[in-house]
């Protein structure tokens, strides 16, 4: 994940959870995977 994205999830596990919870709490994670889906396709 860390040479992927950047992201250390040893470090930064907590915040990319709390994140990940943010998106579901306003609906947005829905959103996100469709907006991947369209650029995908």
């Amino acid at each position: 994940m860390l040479d992927f994205i950047g992201i250390d999830l040893a470090i930064n596990a907590t915040t990319l959870l709390r994140f990940c919870h943010l998106l579901e709490m306003h609906a947005q994670n829905q959103r996100i995977f469709e907006e991947i889906n369209a650029s995908l396709a």
